[in-house]
């Protein structure tokens, strides 16, 4: 049975290390647990995307706008 791990740290802030184990419920259930993880730290990324634009930092290609 297979296992996911995420591991978040950086401008993302250190939420560390977490996994999803196929072993309690299947590949299905495990996968759609780590989107549902993933999902959950939108507002935080969006946040941090506005504030970075309004300090005037921006990715390469700008937050995808050309």
């Amino acid at each position: 049975m297979g296992m996911i791990r995420i591991t978040i740290n950086g401008s993302f802030g250190n939420k560390g290390t977490k996994d999803f184990s196929a072993m309690e419920a299947g590949h299905a259930v495990a996968l759609g647990k780590a989107i549902e993880y993933l999902a959950s730290l939108l507002p935080d990324a969006i946040r941090n995307d506005h504030q970075c634009q309004h300090e005037g930092e921006y990715p390469q290609n700008r937050f995808g706008i050309k």
